[in-house]
């Protein structure tokens, strides 16, 4: 399942309004993998933002951030992708 802006511009790993429906509409096992999937995609379009602060930014307390944010959430979706292997 890939991502998308939906009405959120061009931050990456946002859900797109067919998207979170389809999550509200699941229950169960199914909701769980749509939202593991979604949180996946979530995380990883922070790290892309965070990547691009360190290569682009101007400030050093941002980059620094953004390095903090990019282990943070590498390690999220390395705990949610163990969560979606343990579901299936």
């Amino acid at each position: 399942m890939g991502g998308g802006s939906g009405g959120t511009g061009d931050m990456p790993g946002m859900l797109t309004d067919e998207r979170l429906a389809d999550l509200e509409a699941a229950d169960g096992p199914a909701f769980d993998e749509m939202f593991l999937e979604a949180m996946i995609d979530h995380h990883t379009g922070a790290i892309q933002m965070a990547q691009t602060e360190q290569q682009d930014g101007a400030s050093a307390d941002a980059i620094a951030l953004a390095e903090e944010i990019e282990r943070a959430q590498t390690e999220e979706v390395d705990r949610l992708r163990e969560l979606l292997a343990d579901s299936e």
